[in-house]
């Protein structure tokens, strides 16, 4: 997992218009084959272009946090960003209707 940092570096800095953004990574010791690598990093490349796209809109900075660690024989990946939110009801509402 060695190479989730580069990417999530390249990716901010692709992406990231006028809004400085700080990133922080715990990631594990995790070995992975390259046939579980590459779904992997589609999903995280996936998550952090939404946040840059839509979390930080009229903010001067932001913070996302990339986290990954092996719980019984699992990945867990846990992204979380700073900006500005949704409204919850809405996808609530949205999801039941």
């Amino acid at each position: 997992m060695k190479h989730i940092p580069t990417l999530i570096y390249q990716i901010v800095n692709a992406h990231a218009k006028s809004a400085k953004i700080d990133t922080t990574m715990l990631i594990g010791a995790i070995e992975l084959d390259i046939n579980k690598l590459q779904p992997l990093g589609i999903v995280i490349k996936e998550e952090i272009t939404n946040s840059l796209r839509y979390a930080f809109q009229g903010k001067a900075n932001g913070r996302i946090c990339d986290s990954e660690s092996l719980v019984n024989d699992m990945v867990n990946i846990d992204i979380e960003d700073n900006g500005i939110g949704r409204d919850l009801r809405y996808y609530y509402r949205r999801s039941f209707s």
